[in-house]
């Protein structure tokens, strides 16, 4: 887990995606709504945005 959040930490998009989803699904961490919603946000934030350069 630890390596996932660092991961997601630099803005890359798939680690962001998997940290949303064990905030979801509570899995390895206490299912956090809130959190799941503020990964998957960023995580579509920079898909966006990589994909309108």
């Amino acid at each position: 887990m630890i390596w996932l959040q660092k991961a997601a930490d630099n803005n890359l998009p798939e680690a962001q995606y998997l940290l949303a989803e064990n905030y979801f699904f509570g899995q390895g961490v206490q299912q956090d709504y809130k959190q799941a919603l503020r990964w998957y946000i960023k995580e579509q934030n920079k898909i966006m945005y990589t994909h309108s350069l």
